[in-house]
């Protein structure tokens, strides 16, 4: 606890402003970090969670550890950290249109199949269309009408 409250007090120093700042900058109520300095108590994670997000240039995993140095402020460390969380992201990102574009053509070979069988099965009726002989079809009718007509 004494090391998360020690990086509040650190963070403000390197940034050169107070502590109520700080509260306003990471969104936290007026007093919820000074309160706590000054009480010895602890605050809520989220407020360590803003605080990174907020400040991201520091090494906070070290000062967790309780390691406070001249070296807490590491500019090199987050552009190295930035560069990798980049890579990352594209790789991520590239992954997500590669599973876009498998579930496309994943679609797109579902449609193309049920184009295949829908032209079957036009042809299909075409082939019995095309088999019906309309003058069979008119005797037939008319065969019908006569039969109708002596019943």
């Amino acid at each position: 606890m004494e090391n998360t409250l020690k990086i509040f007090e650190v963070v403000s120093e390197k940034e050169g402003i107070t502590i109520g700042a700080l509260e306003r900058a990471i969104g936290a109520s007026k007093g919820v970090l000074s309160r706590a300095i000054n009480n010895g108590t602890d605050v809520q994670s989220k407020w360590l969670v803003s605080l990174i997000e907020k400040y991201p240039n520091y090494d906070y995993k070290n000062m967790l550890m309780g390691k406070f140095s001249t070296s807490e402020f590491r500019p090199e460390f987050h552009v190295a950290e930035e560069s990798s969380l980049q890579h990352y992201e594209k790789k991520d990102t590239n992954k997500q249109i590669e599973d876009v574009a498998y579930g496309i053509n994943r679609r797109f070979d579902d449609v193309e199949r049920a184009l295949k069988i829908l032209m079957l099965d036009i042809s299909e009726v075409k082939l019995k269309a095309d088999a019906v002989d309309p003058e069979k079809i008119t005797k037939a009718l008319v065969d019908l009408g006569e039969l109708k007509g002596k019943v």
